[in-house]
């Protein structure tokens, strides 16, 4: 990736976590295309935006959050982050409910945030 892709990618990161609620960190190793399809499906459907990042760009977009620190733990492996924007509860409730499915027995929580 290109260092001006990198810098462009941080800042969407970044604008992301300054304008959300709520994000929760996820692990979806081991689901299907169809799985994860259906999970992106169920986000957006109650206005949750999840993008898969990279944790090296998360870290460097958040270099300046108080909370990075504690975040170290969720950024490792994969990650998935849903970001929630109006309600606080939108992505953690999307993601209840899709553990309770078959498509989701892979699904891991890795980590959250409300507000900072």
């Amino acid at each position: 990736m290109e260092r001006a892709e990198k810098d462009l990618q941080i800042g969407e990161i970044k604008s992301r976590f300054d304008k959300m609620t709520a994000a929760v960190f996820l692990d979806y190793k081991g689901m299907t295309v169809e799985h994860v399809s259906k999970l992106r499906a169920e986000f957006r459907k109650v206005g949750v935006e999840y993008k898969v990042c990279k944790n090296t760009l998360v870290k460097h977009a958040l270099k300046d959050a108080p909370y990075v620190s504690k975040l170290d733990g969720a950024l490792t492996g994969p990650t998935g982050i849903a970001w929630s924007y109006d309600d606080p509860s939108a992505a953690a409730k999307v993601v209840k409910a899709f553990k309770k499915d078959p498509a989701g027995e892979k699904l891991t929580i890795k980590g959250g945030l409300i507000e900072g």
